[in-house]
């Protein structure tokens, strides 16, 4: 397939270029004994922004010359900083605690396809702590971490929606928090020579904290029309926060090894849909919460010689029962119905009660991979 350029006479509502020139240094100090190991990092940024418009400035769409606008320079940051202390040689103790300071993507400096900054003009900023444990021997691995996450300014783009003067636009959304926490538990053991038994446990509380305003870029006529967005107390959307697991590896002979892993979905929220999330009166109800769901995925191996070369044979199985999942989705209001891979199926009703929930329901959905299978074949020489 081949790429053309699109002629300068066909082009249509916006025509630029990006240009962002990009300095940075870092830094790092380590410390190490037979109990105690330490680390410190830090980096600082500097980047430059610049926006090249042929198209939003009179004479430009009729091949007059770009207008460059000027630089804007942004100074990001981060530093990170751990502790690990060794309770035994099996077992272990640690600290970890981070912050950073990102500059914004380029869609958020200049607003609305055109050589004007936004202001304020923010970094998204997040602040981060994890406390674990871990004990690991021949014979049994376990582990533990709880974390805490706050999301400070983040932005965000939309996909496309509905725009208020017709067609279709993209809603920006800046200044937005967030607290992402969560437990998590992974443990592993061998019954016997030939079996391995695991388990894993995570527990997750992920919630924007804030209500913002967002802008309703118009890349008809640049114009902006902004939208007051209730987020606060929503729950974040297309990640799974609660999820349990198995796995079980079974060296069967010394040429067939068998494998399974079962993965139990929970707590899954679709992401909420800006242009439907303006009203005050409807502030503080939740997303749309999806199914859950259990996925089991095995694998079959086998060992052997060819041709005097060590070689390895898989069939690997995805969804062995090729259950019907969600993988992600955009929730709207329940009266206003939903559409689902591109087909409208109605407001509620007899029947179509999977699809809405206190409310709520799914605009837009993408259903996860039904059963899959691959083989491979790998060979050492």
């Amino acid at each position: 397939m081949w790429f053309v350029k699109t002629p300068a006479a066909n082009r249509i509502a916006y025509d630029n270029d990006g240009k962002n020139t990009y300095a940075g240094l870092f830094g790092q100090v380590e410390y190490n004994d037979d109990k105690i190991s330490a680390f410190l990092s830090s980096t600082v940024s500097s980047t430059t922004y610049k926006r090249i418009d042929r198209y939003n400035y009179v004479g430009v769409s009729n091949g007059g010359t770009a207008i460059e606008s000027e630089g804007v320079n942004i100074i990001g940051y981060t530093a990170k900083g751990g502790i690990n202390y060794n309770m035994s040689p099996k077992s272990n103790v640690y600290l970890n605690l981070g912050t950073f300071s990102r500059p914004p993507f380029f869609n958020f400096v200049f607003t609305n396809y055109q050589n004007v900054v936004v202001d304020p003009l923010k970094n998204e900023k997040a602040n981060s702590m994890e406390i674990g444990y871990a004990f690991i021997s021949r014979n049994v691995k376990l582990k533990a971490n709880y974390y805490v996450t706050e999301w400070i300014d983040k932005s965000l783009l939309s996909g496309r929606i509905p725009a208020p003067g017709g067609g279709q636009t993209r809603a920006a959304v800046s200044g937005q928090n967030a607290l992402h926490k969560g437990l998590e538990l992974e443990f592993q053991a061998k019954v016997g020579r030939d079996l391995s038994l695991g388990a894993m446990v995570t527990i997750g509380d992920y919630k924007w904290k804030n209500n913002v305003t967002a802008e309703l870029r118009s890349d008809l006529d640049q114009s902006i029309t902004t939208v007051d967005v209730y987020a606060d107390g929503l729950y974040v959307g297309n990640h799974p926060m609660n999820q349990f697991g198995a796995l079980m590896k079974w060296q069967i002979s010394d040429i067939f090894d068998f494998g399974a892993q079962w993965l139990f979905n929970d707590k899954l929220y679709a992401d909420y849909d800006v242009f439907d999330r303006d009203d005050p009166s409807a502030a503080g109800e939740q997303v749309y919460r999806m199914n859950s769901n259990g996925i089991t995925d095995a694998r079959l191996g086998a060992s052997f010689k060819l041709f005097g070369l060590d070689s390895y044979l898989q069939v690997q199985v995805y969804n062995l029962f090729n259950n019907f999942h969600w993988s992600r989705g955009t929730d709207t209001s329940a009266e206003n119905g939903w559409i689902v891979g591109g087909m409208n199926y109605g407001t509620d009703g007899v029947g179509q009660t999977p699809f809405t929930r206190d409310g709520r329901a799914l605009k837009e959905g993408f259903p996860g991979w039904g059963r899959t299978a691959n083989i491979s074949y790998k060979l050492w020489f």
